[in-house]
């Protein structure tokens, strides 16, 4: 996360980085000292949005106020989606629907893709996707 902050008088002595996390309590993160411009470095620890806050003190030791609106906001997911799927245990058909169902609290789902291993093989996309949280796909094994 890029900053820059001014003080012409007697200049920027240092600049804090402070977060919240789903509109809860705020964090201090980390400072740059001796520095006007920088970038802060932020690891999200868990899934959520992050409002950010810079705070700049200078060399007379005024400390600007905290802003009433957030620097910057953003979201963060890195818990991947859940998934569930569900098919026959045997069938003597070329095909079979196989069911699924895909959640991902944080922020929602892109593409679900179906991928299927024979016995001792490694796993093979076989070309169904969709959009759809919740669906079937009919997967032939002449094809797959």
């Amino acid at each position: 996360m890029n900053f820059t902050a001014d003080d012409p008088q007697s200049r920027v002595r240092s600049v804090d980085l402070y977060y919240r996390l789903n509109g809860g309590p705020m964090f201090h993160y980390d400072v740059i000292h001796y520095s006007a411009q920088g970038t802060f470095h932020f690891v999200a620890p868990q899934d959520g949005t992050y409002e950010f806050y810079t705070q700049a003190t200078d060399w007379a030791g005024n400390k600007e106020e905290l802003p009433a609106v957030p620097d910057a906001t953003c979201k963060s997911d890195i818990t991947p989606p859940d998934a569930v799927t569900s098919c026959p245990e045997a069938t003597n058909e070329r095909s079979m629907s196989v069911t699924y169902s895909v959640s991902d609290e944080t922020s929602g789902v892109k593409e679900v893709t179906l991928w299927v291993k024979f016995k001792t093989g490694g796993w093979v996309a076989t070309g169904y996707s969709s959009q759809y949280r919740e669906g079937e796909f009919k997967f032939d094994f002449l094809q797959g």
